[in-house]
């Protein structure tokens, strides 16, 4: 990987979509010769964000992944103004009733597998963009 490579899929507002990504994800990964671990992480971290542009953001959702010399960036934008609120409590459990969360883990999971992530307003169009960045190298455990 030793050249600026940009990719960009739109993706509709529905849960297929999630598949989608994941396939495209890993077809660039695959293309580029990513390490495995890297890899992973990409279609971990792909998943999970556009699982919550589906989820919470809404039309238009694009997908962008950028491989750089040392990073890949995932970058998913949609339609809502509104950033993202990664949740800070325990979320293995609801505070009222103790059974299990089925929802709000995936920003803390996108921290924990990739190296940086952020969000950034749309700049000409209601919307966001959220980004993260994974290390192709040597990466901390």
């Amino acid at each position: 990987m030793d050249r600026i490579a940009p990719h960009e899929i739109p993706l509709p507002a529905e849960p297929a979509s999630v598949a989608a990504a994941r396939r495209y994800f890993s077809n660039i990964a695959a293309d580029a010769q990513l390490p495995a671990d890297v890899r992973d992480a990409g279609v971990l971290a792909v998943s999970e964000l556009v699982t919550n542009a589906v989820l919470h953001g809404g039309d238009p959702i694009t997908l962008r992944v950028t491989t750089l010399p040392r990073t890949v960036r995932v970058a998913v934008s949609d339609g809502s103004s509104w950033p993202p609120e990664p949740r800070r409590r325990s979320w293995w459990q609801r505070p009222s009733t103790g059974r299990s969360e089925h929802h709000g883990r995936g920003l803390a999971i996108v921290e924990r597998v990739t190296d940086q992530w952020g969000c950034a307003p749309a700049v000409q169009s209601p919307g966001k963009t959220v980004w993260c960045n994974l290390t192709v190298g040597s990466r901390d455990p």
